[in-house]
Order: C-alpha cells, then sequence, then structure tokens
C-alpha cells in the first residue's frame, strides 16, 4: 500500500514539477520590441524588425533621396542661370555703347546669353540700307564682335525702349510662370506693336526642356508660353 502511494506521490511531483518547470519558462519568453524607425543599431546582433518598420524606413530614406535630388536641381539652377549673376553692365548702358558706335541707326532687337565664356548683350539695328550688330561684353563693356553689312531693311521695325521693365523682372515672371529652372537667355523686340521679353527658360525637372515664356515688357504680364 506505501508502495503504491509512493508511486502516486512521485508521479505527483513530477507533474508539479513539470508544470512549474513550463510556467517559469512561459514567464521568461519575452516578445522582442522592433526596432525604433528613426535609429541604426550599433549591436552585433541583429534585431527582429516589423514588415512596418521596414517599410517606414525605406519611405524615410527614399524621402531623404528626393530631398537631396530637389537640393541639387536647385544648386544646379543657382550656379548655372544668367538671372543669378551681376552685371557691371546696365541694359540701358549697352544702348548707349550701341549708340555712340552706330550713331543715326535704328536699333530692332537686344539680347542677351553666355556665348564663348562671355555674359553678353547682342544689339541689332538697321538703317536705311544696312543692318547691323554689336556684341558687348557685359562684365567690362567692350566690343567683343561687330558687323555691319548691307540689307533690304524696308520691313525691319523698331525696338521701343520707353517704358521698360527690367530684364531682371522679366526673368523672374518668367521663372515663377514655370515653376522651376534656370534662365539660359533673353531677347527684347518688338513685334505688331507689342514689345515683349522672350525668356528661354531650362526647365530641369522636365528633363531639360527649354520653354519659352513671352513677358509684355511694358506690364511684366505672361502673353505666351511655347
Amino acid at each position: 500500500m506505501l508502495q503504491h502511494t509512493s508511486k502516486k506521490l512521485l508521479v505527483g511531483l513530477v507533474t508539479v514539477t513539470s508544470a512549474t518547470v513550463l510556467a517559469a519558462c512561459g514567464a521568461n519568453e519575452t516578445t522582442p520590441n522592433p526596432a525604433p524607425e528613426e535609429s541604426v543599431s550599433s549591436s552585433t546582433t541583429t534585431p527582429e524588425v516589423s514588415s512596418e518598420s521596414s517599410a517606414d524606413q525605406a519611405s524615410e530614406s527614399s524621402s531623404a533621396v528626393s530631398s537631396d535630388e530637389s537640393q541639387n536641381t536647385n544648386d544646379e539652377a543657382s550656379s548655372q542661370g544668367i538671372e543669378n549673376q551681376d552685371y557691371k553692365v546696365s541694359l540701358e548702358q549697352a544702348i548707349d555703347i550701341y549708340n555712340e558706335t552706330y550713331p543715326d541707326t535704328t536699333i530692332k532687337s537686344i539680347s542677351f546669353d553666355l556665348d564663348d565664356g562671355y555674359y553678353q548683350y547682342e544689339v541689332e539695328g538697321f538703317n536705311q540700307s544696312e543692318e547691323m550688330e554689336l556684341n558687348i561684353d557685359a562684365m567690362s563693356g567692350d566690343i567683343l564682335e561687330k558687323e555691319r553689312e548691307t540689307e533690304n531693311t524696308q520691313n525691319k521695325t523698331e525696338l521701343d525702349l520707353t517704358n521698360l521693365i527690367s530684364p531682371q523682372e522679366a526673368m523672374t515672371a518668367a521663372l515663377k510662370e514655370i515653376g522651376s529652372g534656370y534662365v539660359e537667355e533673353w531677347e527684347l523686340e518688338t513685334k505688331l506693336e507689342k514689345t515683349y521679353y522672350e525668356v528661354e527658360v531650362e526647365n530641369i525637372e522636365n528633363g531639360d526642356h527649354d520653354v519659352d515664356v513671352y513677358v509684355d515688357a511694358k506690364t511684366g504680364d505672361i502673353i505666351d508660353k511655347d
């Protein structure tokens, strides 16, 4: 009888002991916390990361890359655009230089760009039988090139130089209209009794696509773009 009771007691102790061990193991098991979204672990042990956390980190990485690309785009525009440079020779001074070089002629158009390493004005004019062209260094006022040739000028139109907005104002209006990019060149001319700036904008965000924006040279209003 005692032997039978001892066997029962032994079985009971084994059962209780097993239950206690299992309970202790269960109590020691903890669910690992996911890695913080904005931190990188320096431990050699690789933490378990949930799929949601991975997606958040990928999104943050993508946003950072997008921000860097946007900054690079702005830096490129800032370094290349003629609107961001300071020139010692103003539009009015370039006109005076032309008139001193070719007196008694009429100005037809004025353009500005970076050509052969020089920021320069190109002023075109005419008289009754000739057409003139003068290239002026925008930094020094030196004459870089000049041409004069016989030409039928009956259909030439005089450039209206009264009450003009500045080239800087025209470029600012054009860039605001496009929303991004930088100015490569501009031209000032009169057609159909309308004087306007044709501003060529290099639109970086649209695959370096050139857009010509026509700005009213009197009011600064956008006339058209193509």
